[in-house]
Protein backbone atom coordinates (compact mmCIF):
# COMPACT_ATOMS: atom_id res chain seq x y z
CA UNK A 1 0.00 0.00 0.00
CA UNK A 2 0.81 3.37 -1.07
CA UNK A 3 1.27 5.97 2.45
CA UNK A 4 1.51 9.66 1.35
CA UNK A 5 1.22 11.96 4.38
CA UNK A 6 -1.32 14.80 2.77
CA UNK A 7 0.00 17.52 5.41
CA UNK A 8 0.71 19.77 2.35
CA UNK A 9 -2.58 19.20 1.10
CA UNK A 10 -4.23 20.21 4.14
CA UNK A 11 -2.22 23.56 4.36
CA UNK A 12 -2.91 24.33 1.08
CA UNK A 13 -6.36 23.73 1.22
CA UNK A 14 -6.35 25.63 4.80
CA UNK A 15 -4.92 29.01 3.11
CA UNK A 16 -6.72 28.67 0.10
CA UNK A 17 -10.16 28.78 1.86
CA UNK A 18 -10.18 32.31 2.71
CA UNK A 19 -10.07 33.43 -0.94
CA UNK A 20 -14.33 31.98 -0.71
CA UNK A 21 -14.35 35.34 0.33
CA UNK A 22 -14.32 36.54 -3.17
CA UNK A 23 -16.65 36.74 -5.59
CA UNK A 24 -15.09 34.11 -7.66
CA UNK A 25 -14.34 31.82 -4.78
CA UNK A 26 -17.72 31.62 -3.76
CA UNK A 27 -18.44 29.66 -6.94
CA UNK A 28 -16.09 27.02 -5.46
CA UNK A 29 -17.99 26.44 -2.23
CA UNK A 30 -19.16 22.80 -3.25
CA UNK A 31 -16.15 21.71 -4.60
CA UNK A 32 -14.23 22.95 -1.49
CA UNK A 33 -16.89 20.98 1.05
CA UNK A 34 -16.18 17.87 -0.89
CA UNK A 35 -12.55 18.00 -0.26
CA UNK A 36 -13.31 19.02 3.04
CA UNK A 37 -15.41 16.12 3.41
CA UNK A 38 -13.38 13.49 2.22
CA UNK A 39 -9.99 15.36 4.12
CA UNK A 40 -12.03 15.62 7.60
CA UNK A 41 -14.85 13.11 7.83
CA UNK A 42 -13.81 10.19 5.85
CA UNK A 43 -10.17 9.96 6.80
CA UNK A 44 -10.23 9.08 10.89
CA UNK A 45 -6.55 10.10 11.41
CA UNK A 46 -6.46 13.63 11.79
CA UNK A 47 -5.36 15.49 14.29
CA UNK A 48 -7.28 18.12 17.20
CA UNK A 49 -5.90 21.01 16.02
CA UNK A 50 -5.99 20.43 12.71
CA UNK A 51 -9.75 19.91 13.09
CA UNK A 52 -10.17 22.97 15.56
CA UNK A 53 -8.51 25.04 12.87
CA UNK A 54 -10.49 23.79 9.70
CA UNK A 55 -13.92 24.31 11.98
CA UNK A 56 -13.06 27.93 13.22
CA UNK A 57 -11.54 28.88 9.68
CA UNK A 58 -15.30 27.73 8.05
CA UNK A 59 -16.80 29.49 10.20
CA UNK A 60 -14.85 32.90 9.55
CA UNK A 61 -15.25 32.31 6.03
CA UNK A 62 -18.92 32.09 6.36
CA UNK A 63 -19.24 35.36 8.10
CA UNK A 64 -17.56 37.10 4.94
CA UNK A 65 -19.48 35.10 2.26
CA UNK A 66 -22.32 37.45 0.34
CA UNK A 67 -24.30 34.31 -0.49
CA UNK A 68 -26.56 33.08 2.05
CA UNK A 69 -26.77 29.53 0.54
CA UNK A 70 -22.63 29.72 -0.02
CA UNK A 71 -22.60 30.69 4.62
CA UNK A 72 -25.48 28.05 5.24
CA UNK A 73 -23.34 25.50 3.13
CA UNK A 74 -19.90 26.24 5.19
CA UNK A 75 -22.05 26.13 8.42
CA UNK A 76 -23.45 22.41 6.97
CA UNK A 77 -20.00 21.66 7.02
CA UNK A 78 -19.11 22.88 10.69
CA UNK A 79 -22.23 20.68 12.12
CA UNK A 80 -20.87 17.74 10.46
CA UNK A 81 -17.25 17.89 11.77
CA UNK A 82 -18.83 18.93 15.18
CA UNK A 83 -20.96 16.14 15.15
CA UNK A 84 -17.94 13.78 14.19
CA UNK A 85 -15.02 15.41 16.14
CA UNK A 86 -16.56 15.88 20.08
CA UNK A 87 -13.31 18.16 20.79
CA UNK A 88 -15.16 20.72 18.15
CA UNK A 89 -17.44 21.54 20.98
CA UNK A 90 -14.67 23.06 22.77
CA UNK A 91 -14.79 25.94 20.70
CA UNK A 92 -18.24 26.93 21.48
CA UNK A 93 -16.98 27.40 24.81
CA UNK A 94 -15.75 31.07 25.54
CA UNK A 95 -14.74 31.17 29.24
CA UNK A 96 -12.37 27.95 28.98
CA UNK A 97 -8.50 29.30 29.64
CA UNK A 98 -6.02 28.18 27.38
CA UNK A 99 -2.55 28.86 27.23
CA UNK A 100 -1.17 30.45 23.78
CA UNK A 101 -2.46 33.20 20.86
CA UNK A 102 -5.13 31.76 18.66
CA UNK A 103 -3.05 32.69 15.09
CA UNK A 104 -5.19 32.53 12.32
CA UNK A 105 -2.18 34.18 9.69
CA UNK A 106 -0.50 30.84 9.94
CA UNK A 107 -0.24 28.91 7.01
CA UNK A 108 0.20 25.26 8.90
CA UNK A 109 -3.74 24.53 10.76
CA UNK A 110 -1.42 22.25 12.96
CA UNK A 111 0.20 25.63 14.60
CA UNK A 112 -2.73 28.00 14.64
CA UNK A 113 -3.60 27.32 18.25
CA UNK A 114 -6.97 27.61 17.18
CA UNK A 115 -7.77 25.63 20.22
CA UNK A 116 -7.40 29.13 22.19
CA UNK A 117 -10.22 30.95 20.51
CA UNK A 118 -14.27 30.10 20.27
CA UNK A 119 -16.63 30.66 17.31
CA UNK A 120 -17.78 34.48 17.87
CA UNK A 121 -18.49 34.36 14.33
CA UNK A 122 -21.64 32.21 15.10
CA UNK A 123 -23.17 35.06 17.44
CA UNK A 124 -23.00 37.44 14.37
CA UNK A 125 -24.12 34.95 12.26
CA UNK A 126 -27.15 34.09 14.15
CA UNK A 127 -28.28 38.28 13.01
CA UNK A 128 -28.03 36.94 10.08
CA UNK A 129 -30.11 38.29 7.29
CA UNK A 130 -31.24 34.97 6.14
CA UNK A 131 -33.53 33.25 8.00
CA UNK A 132 -31.71 29.79 7.40
CA UNK A 133 -28.24 30.79 8.05
CA UNK A 134 -29.60 33.00 11.06
CA UNK A 135 -30.93 29.34 12.31
CA UNK A 136 -28.36 27.01 11.97
CA UNK A 137 -25.88 29.55 13.52
CA UNK A 138 -28.33 29.62 16.50
CA UNK A 139 -28.52 25.96 16.56
CA UNK A 140 -24.48 25.32 16.68
CA UNK A 141 -23.65 28.36 19.20
CA UNK A 142 -26.58 25.74 20.84
CA UNK A 143 -24.36 22.67 20.02
CA UNK A 144 -27.07 21.28 18.18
Amino acid sequence: ALTIDPRQFYTHLYQCLMQLCTREGQNEVTLTAECLDMMLRKRRQVSTQRVLSFVKRLTTVSLHLDEAESSLALLNEVRSFMRLYSCAGGLLDSDIVTSGVFQPEVADPEYSHANCTSLWELTLLAQHYDSKVSKSAKQLAQGT
